[in-house]
C-alpha cells in the first residue's frame, strides 16, 4: 500500500507541495479578518520583514513532519470508501489540526530565533481555530498528488 509520504514527499512532488502549501498558506493569512487577521498578518510580516522566504523554508522543513503527523489519518481514510479527503478530514479537523500543531511545538521548542519564538507563542492560541477552518483547503490543495 502507497503511504503519504510515498506520494508527497517523492522529489517530483515534494518542491511543488511546498510552494502550493506558502501559496495556501499566505491566502487564508490574508483572508482572516478582524483583531485576530490584523495580529497574525502582523506577526508574519514582522517575520517575513527579517527572512522574506520564512514561509517557504518553513513549508519545505516541516512538510516531513506534518506528512507524517497525517500518515495515521490518511490510512484511515483510504480503508472508508464514502468520504472524499476533504470531507474525512473535517470530521476530525480538531485531531488533526492538533497533530499538525504539536509538530510545530516541538519544532518552535528546539528554534534559538527569540523573535520567532515570540511571534509563534503571540498566535499559537488562535492557530487551533485556524488550521481547523483551512483543513478543507488543505485536502483540496492535496487531492492532486494522491489521485
Amino acid at each position: 500500500m502507497t503511504t503519504l509520504s510515498d506520494v508527497l514527499l517523492a522529489p517530483a512532488a515534494r518542491a511543488n507541495l511546498a510552494n502550493d502549501l506558502e501559496a495556501l498558506i499566505l491566502h487564508r493569512t490574508a483572508q482572516i479578518s478582524g483583531p485576530a487577521g490584523v495580529l497574525i498578518r502582523a506577526g508574519l510580516r514582522t517575520v517575513r520583514s527579517i527572512r522574506p522566504d520564512i514561509v517557504r523554508r518553513g513549508c519545505q522543513h516541516l512538510l516531513p513532519d506534518f506528512v507524517q503527523a497525517m500518515e495515521a489519518q490518511y490510512l484511515a481514510y483510504l480503508s472508508q470508501t464514502d468520504a472524499d479527503f476533504s470531507h474525512f478530514l473535517q470530521a476530525r479537523n480538531t485531531q488533526v489540526a492538533e497533530q499538525l500543531l504539536a509538530v510545530t511545538d516541538r519544532r518552535l521548542a528546539q528554534s534559538h530565533n527569540r523573535l520567532l519564538r515570540a511571534s509563534y507563542r503571540r498566535l499559537r492560541p488562535r492557530a487551533m481555530a485556524q488550521i481547523c477552518a483551512a483543513l478543507p483547503d488543505l485536502a483540496v490543495l492535496l487531492q492532486p498528488y494522491l489521485a
